[in-house]
């Protein structure tokens, strides 16, 4: 009954609308689960600019719930540790990955940080599956992987702040 009442609802207000929406309810599911309260009584100090932090930017529009899920997940964590949260996340990475790919081949170092997010995001035996009888890219040398994926991140263009109650930078993800 339910997914019938989701598809009419996907009807009556369209697709990118309804998944903007089921992207929000993650949002609130792992906002509540992470401890961040952005309303209550131990409302969290920068809970409103939290919260809008959270919503899904344009790269997110046509993606698996699984990754936006793992996205707000990682920003949680930031927000909670205090890291970086101007830095894309892993599936800002992965999906600008995808995006590159369409344009033009990924490189082989490229392709194996595609391959390790796809595994994170997706867990082990989606990742298999899909590859199956197919190898796995190997890195060049030993941690080039991590480089390569830091530097990505870095060239995301969130338009984030780098801490909550910092004015954020503009970018090409952040600007709406």
């Amino acid at each position: 009954m339910e997914a019938l009442l989701n598809e009419t609802v996907r009807g009556i207000i369209g697709r990118p609308m309804a998944h903007a929406f089921e992207c929000m309810s993650i949002a609130g599911e792992e906002l509540e689960a992470s401890g961040l309260d952005p309303v209550g009584p131990n409302r969290h100090p920068h809970g409103a600019e939290l919260w809008a932090m959270l919503a899904p930017s344009d790269i997110f529009e046509h993606c698996d719930l699984r990754v936006f899920r793992a996205h707000v997940r990682e920003l949680l964590e930031r927000a909670r540790t205090g890291a970086p949260l101007d830095v894309g996340t892993k599936a800002e990475v992965l999906l600008g990955l995808v995006e590159t790919s369409l344009v033009a081949p990924l490189s082989p170092t490229g392709v194996t940080i595609h391959h390790w997010l796809f595994r994170d995001i997706f867990g082990a035996e989606v990742h298999d599956k899909i590859l199956e009888g197919s190898s796995q890219p190997a890195e060049p040398w030993a941690g080039r992987r991590d480089e390569m994926f830091a530097e990505c991140a870095r060239k995301v263009k969130t338009g984030r702040p780098a801490k909550l109650g910092a004015k954020p930078k503009r970018g090409k993800r952040g600007d709406r």
